[in-house]
């Protein structure tokens, strides 16, 4: 790309950069104009979706070249249907290395030298896959107007970047078609040409008349139904793995996918009977849902391909938040950690993405980098999310989890009418939905973005300093600590410590505790504490931050942390720790009552207690104010499971009962129930330390 320039987009209006492709065959060096187009205009194009990377790992030896002195009309070396043996001279295409990225991971691959294509005069090199796709799509006959992000952004610039993906759900949706291209087909090891093969698929398949059908010269034309095979080779495509794809194949109102020359309308490829089989409904989940195929990991190519499937379907339903969007997606790979959350926001029905760099799509009072919406208008159906390459992950993150903290919650998650709570009980849930589920949310959150949110504050020297409160969340009184055991460490090593521990576990006698239930739920903990490593239990830890208080939702009342007497006691209460409580014995074991078995902070003391929240295992430990109204934050605790969470997917029924204040009501397992719901206002840097790798 040496000397390539690209054009510049016209200041003060929404633009693109249009690439047309100019006629020619096969066999031909691809002649490309690349030139601004302003919306107003009215350019007609096609939208190209493809993955950077390869498409299939065998898709690596195709080559983008003919061979030296091959043209048209020359005999094909090996025919279709040869089966002679492998020629023992390899095809004569130039090879180079190419790194390719592959989500996390860096490999190195050899693959057939692309070579550049042609564009504005100049020389531009592309992916190996997008020379691919160029070569399957060009028309012998008519020039295709393209646009594709490599090329039509400038990917040096990167407040371009911003404010393209900013208006991005708008070029999907203007463009008269969207080319989803699943790479070429496979091609047998043993053929000495595969790029006269190639050639001769394109010559007899459909999709170089795409050219003729844009300039309505031509009716559509499509391939017939694939068999299963083929079927089977859609599937295993890493085109439905990849973020991007998503808002590209869900947006376009004309989507049409291409395998090699073959071409099929989306319309099309739901009648088809192994699609239907792929899309069938799961037990609890419709085939409408983005979330009905997202059970598991995200590489698995049918399941990724029937979530896109079900998520295109659903695209105009309630289901298209950013928060379920984000959810849904967490697996799907890409290679720029803020595309997570960017490369979703024309999607989702309830975000306005804006970049500060562009002069059309700015908000109209221009809202802080820390505020979703501008003032005046947090309670509207859609907010303002900005779009920034420039912005940390935390930025990014704190970003996010404010903004779905403004918005209208989801009273969908709480079930039917007596499913299974009463209405006035759902409505109680439903009313506070964005404080009930808000700490799950920004573990989700950090999931998706790879934990580099923590990675990235954990090199920052000195140490980001703790904001103002600015998340209210409601979580539950999981208990208080009655008894302080050993070290953790020390229990993994030594078998006198595991004894005293045994020992301590037998006299625990608070109030209510079953000791078989007690036994049971310490020998889980202990088989999944004896996992973690070095990393796991140094997130058990103090946190130190005056801006976090808890205090009972009902009958309690806040202490404002602005008010002085506040910030002495918090003082106070680390100056008075022992040497005990100073100690770098790591975190210690504890019990409690209502069955609280946890690993908490050195500076616990008996009468902390702890607090879990919804849908997740995050929990802190608070110290009663000597006023005993609310309490004070001191860290991070790990918390051993009640009961199995799990056991009803998308709902936590145990914490559910405790926010509602179920508190002497028997479960059906005969423990009581948590007390009641308890207020925290955390600050972001605080709610990040406590949600970085939760398990929701």
């Amino acid at each position: 790309m040496g000397s390539f320039v690209h054009p510049p987009l016209p200041v003060g209006v929404d633009a693109i950069r249009i690439l047309t492709v100019q006629p020619g065959d096969f066999y031909d060096p691809i002649d490309c104009t690349l030139a601004p187009a302003v919306f107003s205009t009215k350019p007609r194009y096609v939208a190209l979706s493809y993955t950077w990377g390869l498409s299939y790992p065998d898709n690596a030896q195709l080559p983008t070249l003919p061979p030296e002195g091959s043209r048209p009309g020359r005999p094909s070396p090996t025919p279709l249907d040869s089966r002679q043996e492998q020629p023992r001279t390899p095809p004569r295409s130039p090879v180079r290395p190419l790194t390719q990225l592959d989500g996390a991971q860096t490999r190195t691959r050899t693959m057939p030298a692309t070579g550049p294509v042609a564009i504005n005069g100049h020389a531009f090199a592309l992916h190996h896959n997008l020379h691919l796709a160029l070569l399957h799509l060009r028309s012998p006959t008519h020039p295709i107007p393209l646009w594709i992000d490599a090329i039509c952004i400038d990917q040096t610039n990167v407040k371009e970047r911003n404010a393209q993906v900013a208006i991005m759900s708008f070029i999907y949706l203007r463009a008269d078609k969207v080319v989803a291209w699943l790479g070429a087909k496979e091609y047998r090891a043993y053929q000495v040409d595969p790029f006269r093969v190639m050639a001769m698929g394109w010559k007899t398949g459909q999709s170089r008349h795409l050219g003729e059908i844009l300039d309505g010269t031509a009716r559509p034309r499509y391939s017939f139904e694939p068999d299963r095979d083929t079927f089977v080779r859609i599937t295993e495509s890493s085109y439905w793995v990849r973020l991007w794809i998503v808002q590209e194949a869900c947006l376009p109102r004309c989507l049409v996918f291409l395998l090699g020359s073959d071409i099929w309308a989306y319309e099309d490829m739901r009648e088809w009977e192994a699609w239907k089989a792929m899309a069938k409904p799961g037990p609890s989940l419709p085939a409408t849902s983005p979330r009905a195929a997202v059970r598991g990991p995200g590489t698995d190519g049918a399941a990724a391909m029937a979530r896109l499937l079900g998520t295109r379907e659903a695209r105009h339903t309630q289901n298209m938040s950013l928060e379920v969007l984000i959810e849904a997606f967490a697996n799907q790979a890409c290679t720029e950690l803020r595309d997570r959350i960017f490369a979703l926001l024309g999607l989702a029905i309830d975000v306005r993405p804006f970049s500060t760099h562009a002069s059309m799509d700015s908000p109209p009072a221009s809202p802080d980098s820390r505020q979703a919406s501008p003032p005046g208008t947090q309670n509207t159906r859609r907010g303002w999310l900005k779009v920034d390459y420039f912005h940390s992950i935390y930025n990014i993150w704190a970003d996010v989890v404010t903004f779905i903290f403004s918005r209208p919650g989801r009273p969908e998650r709480w079930g039917r009418d007596g499913e299974p709570h009463t209405t006035a009980a759902r409505a109680t849930l439903a009313a506070n939905e964005r404080r009930i589920s808000i700490v799950r949310t920004a573990g989700v959150v950090q999931e998706a973005l790879g934990q580099a949110v923590e990675t990235e504050l954990a090199r920052l020297v000195p140490p980001k300093t703790p904001e103002a409160s600015a998340i209210r969340a409601m979580g539950y009184l999981a208990g208080e600590i009655t008894q302080l055991g050993p070290a953790c460490a020390s229990l993994a090593s030594s078998f006198h410590a595991y004894q005293d521990w045994l020992d301590c576990r037998e006299r625990h006698d608070a109030p209510g505790t079953d000791p078989e239930r007690l036994r049971r739920i310490d020998d889980e903990y202990m088989a999944k504490i004896m996992r973690y490593g070095g990393t796991d239990l140094a997130r058990v830890r103090e946190i130190r931050s005056a801006h976090v208080v808890a205090w009972p939702a009902v009958g309690g009342s806040l202490l404002e942390t602005r008010d002085p007497n506040h910030g002495a006691e918090y003082d106070r209460m680390w100056a008075a720790r022992t040497d005990q409580e100073k100690g770098g014995g790591g975190p210690v074991l504890c019990l409690g009552t209502r069955h609280l078995v946890c690993l908490v902070p050195s500076a616990a003391r008996v009468g902390d207690v702890v607090v879990r929240f919804w849908d997740c295992d995050a929990a802190v430990l608070m110290r009663p104010t000597a006023a005993r109204s609310s309490w004070m934050l001191v860290g991070r605790a790990d918390v051993a499971e009640v009961i199995d969470r799990k056991a009803t997917p998308g709902r936590d029924l145990y914490a559910e009962q405790a926010i509602l204040g179920h508190a002497d009501r028997r479960g059906a397992e005969g423990e009581p129930r948590a007390s009641g719901a308890v207020l925290v206002d955390f600050d972001l840097l605080t709610l990040q330390a406590i949600t970085a790798s939760i398990i929701s």
